[in-house]
């Protein structure tokens, strides 16, 4: 075995900051996964625990559009309590009868996101859309949380 050779008798010393260095590395790489849906992180492919979502306003509603590759009406379950929106998805996959699986990447799971609105929606207004492994939901704004605007009037 070789080891480093050092004149000013700090060898132990390298070895200690050395070994720190890889655990901080290691503790980095921990923290740094700790929120990845670990299962699902195979799936989706980034840190999400379930499907990549955007929420835009148009002034008039929220538009929620999920990626749901793969899913149908039947396996997704939506809710909508006030302001909290979630949105539910579990995915069977067998083989088909006749057939012997050699290789599965696309496994069965589920998932649950839930959202906080930034503002108040009208439930019974709501609509949804499935297409091309999308998920798009329209949630119109109650009139209270529509933008208003305010013209200034002279005195």
């Amino acid at each position: 075995m070789l080891t480093r050779w050092n004149d000013f008798g700090f060898g132990d010393l390298d070895r200690t900051f050395l070994a720190l260095g890889e655990l901080r590395n290691e503790m980095e790489r921990a923290f740094s996964d700790f929120d990845r849906g670990f299962g699902l992180r195979r799936i989706y492919g980034d840190a999400h625990a379930g499907p990549r979502t955007e929420i835009t306003d148009n002034g008039e509603a929220l538009v929620v559009r999920a990626e749901v590759p793969g899913m149908d009406e039947k396996d997704l379950d939506i809710t909508l309590e006030g302001k909290a929106l979630t949105i539910r998805g579990k995915r069977e996959v067998s083989a088909m009868d006749g057939y012997t699986v050699h290789r599965r990447e696309r496994g069965s799971f589920e998932f649950s996101r839930a959202f906080s609105l930034p503002c108040k929606v009208d439930g019974d207004k709501v609509s949804a859309a499935l297409k091309d492994g999308v998920l798009e939901l329209t949630l119109p704004k109650v009139p209270d949380a529509k933008p208003r605007q305010i013209t200034i009037g002279s005195n």
